[in-house]
């Protein structure tokens, strides 16, 4: 298979037009805050989808059923500390994502993705109702805030299936065009990225 068929994305060019502009504001409110993150992945080709999904990093089987591969959303992660100091070594954060993502055994998976909080439950103790890093926590829900408050386009990962108890919700890298399900079941954002050419469709 084509390694341009399952490779990454994180440029702009992919994405639904409406949903790009929103994200490009976004981006550029991040580095005027100055807050801790950097634009990880936008489109996704249905390669990668199922690639994804066979190493169990996704839950959906149908490539077609995730908007990534329709444009309509990105993942954002932490650049806290651009270098991460793991088992004696550092490394770039971005050595930590690629071998987080090729090596599902990788002990430096979990630094990408913190969220500040305990990611599995233990004995009485409910996933993500733990502080374990105020800090993260607190720059994840400072960036849940600015989507809700200024970009009303825009969904934010770190609300899906919050209970009552729990900090933050089951996927704050994530953010998501507020129109998706509809763009995606009619195919217009897919036929528009379709159009200029976005590998894999």
């Amino acid at each position: 298979m084509s390694s341009e068929l399952t490779k990454k994305y994180s440029g702009y060019g992919f994405l639904y037009s409406e949903f790009s502009r929103e994200i490009l504001s976004l981006s550029i409110m991040i580095r005027q805050e100055q807050m801790p993150f950097f634009l990880y992945e936008t489109y996704r080709t249905p390669m990668r989808q199922k690639k994804l999904y066979k190493r169990g990093y996704s839950t959906i089987t149908d490539p077609y059923k995730s908007p990534h591969v329709h444009g309509l959303a990105v993942d954002f992660l932490l650049n806290k500390n651009i270098m991460n100091k793991l088992g004696g070594d550092y490394k770039t954060l971005a050595q930590v994502v690629k071998d987080s993502l090729s090596d599902p055994t990788s002990k430096s998976g979990n630094e990408i993705y913190n969220i500040g909080t305990n990611l599995l439950p233990s004995k009485n103790v409910m996933e993500r109702t733990v502080v374990q890093d105020r800090v993260i926590l607190n720059d994840w829900l400072k960036l849940g805030y600015m989507i809700e408050s200024q970009f009303p386009k825009l969904k934010w990962g770190g609300n899906k299936n919050k209970k009552a108890t729990q900090l933050i919700g089951v996927d704050p890298p994530h953010i998501e065009f507020y129109d998706s399900e509809r763009l995606m079941k009619n195919k217009v954002a897919l036929n528009q990225i379709k159009r200029v050419g976005a590998p894999g469709l």
